[in-house]
Parts: structure tokens; sequence; C-alpha cells
């Protein structure tokens, strides 16, 4: 396999050791070069959306020994997707509250967007919430919800340090969910979390729909998404 683009970089918790040296140290036969895409690139969006169109496809798979890679996506799942009721808003609003949960806290999102759409703010995002969340067109919802957010931290003490990073991650989260809310879903094809050794996978419930692979994807996509070659 290529090694990483900074396999040649020497880290501090390697001891400055280059981390090819390290993985070669244990075993892994790597090419002298690191990775790159048929047309000689190394765009990290062209990556996302690989990775993106397996995870719809159900050609992602991961190797039973990851289990710390499992325990993420148990907490995200779990602490943001379910705790907001992502599979049930509608699209669009479903990421733009989702992020909103991993940033701020899914209290927080769920209590914000039930103040927008006039529900009880009990921070718990049940039919009544559900109902009246339907009841008004999703773009709006998602531009008065984004704005909520970032009055909310404009308010925060740390805002002159970091408030032209939220400012423009409210800003690309606010375009990608308006996106979304316009575009026609993808075929329905459950994505598949199936480990290298199937009989060692460990047991994630109920299988998640196309939309948490593609939101999840959506978060990490400003941070990882941002230098091209």
């Amino acid at each position: 396999m290529g090694m990483p683009r900074d396999g040649r970089r020497e880290t501090l918790e390697g001891a400055g050791t280059a981390l090819a040296r390290q993985y070669a140290a244990h075993g892994l036969n790597m090419l002298g070069n690191h990775a790159r895409f048929a047309d000689g690139s190394v765009s990290v969006e062209a990556g996302l959306m690989e990775m993106l169109d397996r995870m719809q496809s159900g050609r992602f798979k991961v190797f039973s020994t990851l289990l710390d890679w499992f325990e993420e996506f148990r907490l995200y799942r779990r602490f943001y997707w379910d705790a907001v009721a992502g599979a049930e808003l509608p699209a669009g609003l479903d990421y733009a509250v989702f992020d909103f949960a991993v940033n701020s806290g899914p209290g927080r999102a769920a209590k914000c967007l039930q103040a927008i759409v006039g529900a009880t703010e009990d921070g718990r995002i049940g039919p009544a919430t559900l109902g009246a969340v339907r009841a008004r067109p999703a773009d709006v919802v998602i531009d008065e919800l984004c704005d909520a957010r970032l009055a909310f931290l404009k308010r925060l003490s740390t805002w002159p340090t970091f408030g032209r990073g939220w400012s423009q991650r409210v800003g690309s989260v606010r375009a990608e969910a308006l996106l979304l809310s316009v575009a026609k879903p993808p075929a329905s094809s459950a994505p598949s979390t199936e480990a290298a050794h199937p009989e060692a996978t460990p047991n994630l419930a109920a299988p998640v729909g196309n939309a948490f692979w593609r939101l999840l994807l959506a978060i990490f996509k400003p941070i990882l998404g941002g230098k091209k070659s």
C-alpha cells in the first residue's frame, strides 16, 4: 500500500522517527511514495467523497479489531444523532441540528430548535417537536437555527478568540444544510460496517441510514477538506 502523505514527517510522539519508518517497524508493507489517486492528485476532498460513496453503497468495511473506531461510531450515533432524533428530522435540518449538537451539546441544540418552532423547550425532541418542525419549511427553520446558533456563540467570552472560525463553521453548515434540504435523497442502501472478519464484528444494534453517514462526513469535511493539491 502507499504510505500516508505525511509519511516522512518526524513526529514528537515517535521520538523523531518518521511515520513511514514507524509503520514499517510494525511490518506494514508500503510503496516508496505516498498514496495518490489515479490522476496523480492527493485531494482530501476526493478522498472524503470516495469514503462517502463506499458508505452509502455498502462497500465500507471496518476491521473487527478496530474497537476504538466502533466505540467512536457508537458515541456519535447515540449521544448526538439519536439524542436529537436525527433520523426523524427533515433533510438538511438533520445536519444543522446534528452539527449544533456535536459542537454545543444535544440539549442546547434541541432547545434552540424547540424555541424556533414554538415547542416546549425541554431539550427532548419528541412527537410534539417533530410535528411543529414539519409544519414549517425546512429551509426557513435551518436559517433561523443557524442565526440562533451564531447569536449564542457571540455571547461566549471566547468569541473574540474563536469567533472567526465559528462564524465560518456556521456559515458552511448553513450552506450545506440548505443544499441537502432540496437535494433528492440517495437510493436506499443500508451502509455496511461489516468487519474484515464478520464473526468478530461488534454488534452495532440497528443499521444506520445513509443520512447519518452523509452528515458525519459533512461534519468532518470542513476539518479535513481544507487542503487540496
